[in-house]
């Protein structure tokens, strides 16, 4: 979104929130499909299928990706400024981080369990306490910071 259309979306959402005199209602749109490997064929694409570890992941393998859904949103015209929503969003970032193996297909990713038996969740809690220790979340963090970077004020990474 331009500089002057993100001023003016933002005064109409200004307008909307507080009963002001518009137009009408917001609009908002969704391009494609929701699903991650139709959205982000080129970043799922590298991380192959099967087990994924954390050292595959790598935040430029998603750029080609984010940059043509930004341009794609660009064509819209609605009243909603295009946002990342955090790195990408189709990794299971939280059970990542505490544990979980994580996979994928060349269409989906998604965690297994970490536990065998309901009895080991006593250990949830040590597990929650070494979470910003993970490698995955300092993977979250470093991917979140090379995508603003590549936004470079283009656009907002959302959390």
């Amino acid at each position: 979104m331009k500089q002057r259309d993100l001023e003016d979306a933002l005064n109409r959402h200004r307008l909307w929130i507080s009963m002001g005199d518009v137009e009408r209602p917001l609009v908002a749109s969704w391009l494609g499909s929701f699903s991650q490997g139709q959205l982000f064929p080129a970043g799922i694409r590298s991380l192959g299928v099967g087990r994924i570890e954390v050292e595959q992941v790598q935040a430029e393998n998603f750029f080609k990706d984010f940059e043509r859904l930004h341009e794609a949103y660009q064509t819209l015209g609605d009243d909603s400024p295009f946002v990342i929503g955090a790195a990408f969003p189709g990794i299971p970032w939280m059970e990542a981080i505490l544990g979980c193996p994580i996979h994928a297909t060349e269409q989906s990713i998604w965690s297994s369990p970490w536990q065998e038996d309901f009895n080991q969740f006593k250990v949830i809690e040590k597990t929650l306490d070494k979470a910003l220790d993970s490698p995955w979340f300092a993977k979250l963090v470093e991917f979140t910071k090379d995508l603003v970077k590549h936004a470079g004020g283009r656009y907002p990474i959302g959390t």
